[in-house]
């Protein structure tokens, strides 16, 4: 009887997993299913000799690999009155969309690390929608309250109609997006104010492998992701491992830069190469979707004093 109840009945049994679950589908090393972090590397107890020849070859892979400035520009939009920190950068992130024709109102937009579904509440309230035909799939591996969900779903206010929103809850690792209904033939747009470390990785390995799959139908027509928390990065989710390999970054090399990348944003004499560390690792990203199909930007899209993770990720097909 306790096993039916269990199987059956109670609502504590575990759920199957959907059919876009794949687990670590989207690492891009394989890894065993046991490990969900890496052994990060403690700065500390490297001996001298070892730290003054990483930050050697940290300046040296900088200088050679990495453009010596990324464009600097910060965007606007009429939905966001009020200008906080957040409020700013999804202002610009909006903005930006808005430059690069992403505002579709036959778009599906997918907000990856949504939290609450703020950033995609207020990219409803930009696009001019007439017919509701606008859809969103917001995921978050956190089971997170959908404080806004009702709002996107609203549809006009003299229409019965409602917006099209689908929450998952799961590591997007895991997420086979061409097992996704929900998405096909639809034209997607990418986005995300806040996908700390591997979520970014993982998230442009998942973009690139549908791509493939739906290259003649151009269905993702724009990728906008903040970059940011680069001492979360885990080697064996790192999408362009031939970069990697071209430039001479080893996979100690590669866990010694994620951990001195948080030198970036802390004010001391380190700062620079922990600046360095991170853009090294921003432009591999920036080739990676270079190599498959897309041209790129890295582009400064708040001002460092509104926030020291100030870069940005964005991308739209090359045409032919």
């Amino acid at each position: 009887e306790l096993e039916k109840h269990l199987s059956q009945k109670c609502n504590s049994r575990p759920r199957p997993n959907p059919p876009y679950f794949s687990l670590n589908v989207n690492c891009t090393l394989s890894t065993p299913s046991e490990i969900v972090m890496e052994e990060k590397v403690v700065l500390s107890e490297l001996s001298k000799e070892i730290l003054d020849s990483l930050i050697n070859n940290v300046n040296y892979w900088y200088q050679k690999f990495v453009p010596a400035s990324f464009e600097s520009m910060v965007l606007d939009h009429e939905v966001l009155k009020e200008k906080n920190k957040h409020a700013t950068q999804q202002a610009s992130i909006l903005g930006h969309m808005t430059r690069l024709n992403l505002l579709q109102p036959d778009g599906c937009f997918i907000e990856f690390g949504c939290g609450k579904g703020e950033l995609s509440y207020f990219t409803k309230l930009a696009i001019r929608d007439e017919d509701d035909r606008t859809s969103f799939l917001l995921i978050d591996r956190k089971n997170t309250r959908g404080k806004f969900d009702s709002g996107i779903r609203e549809g006009r206010q003299l229409s019965d109609k409602k917006t099209l929103v689908k929450r998952i809850g799961m590591d997007i690792k895991d997420l086979d997006l061409s097992k996704l209904d929900y998405i096909k033939n639809k034209k997607i747009i990418a986005y995300s104010k806040h996908l700390c470390g591997s979520a970014t990785d993982v998230t442009l390995k998942s973009l690139i492998d549908y791509f493939k799959l739906n290259k003649e139908e151009n269905q993702i027509i724009g990728i906008i992701i903040a970059l940011c928390c680069h001492q979360l990065c885990q080697y064996h989710m790192y999408p362009n491992q031939q970069y990697l390999e071209n430039i001479g970054i080893t996979d100690d090399d590669f866990k010694r830069i994620c951990t001195m990348s948080s030198w970036a944003i802390y004010h001391s004499s380190r700062e620079i190469l922990g600046y360095k560390c991170k853009r090294i690792l921003d432009y591999g990203r920036l080739k990676y979707l270079q190599e498959n199909g897309f041209d790129v930007e890295l582009i400064y899209y708040v001002e460092s004093s509104t926030s020291l993770e100030n870069l940005a990720l964005m991308a739209v097909p090359r045409k032919n």
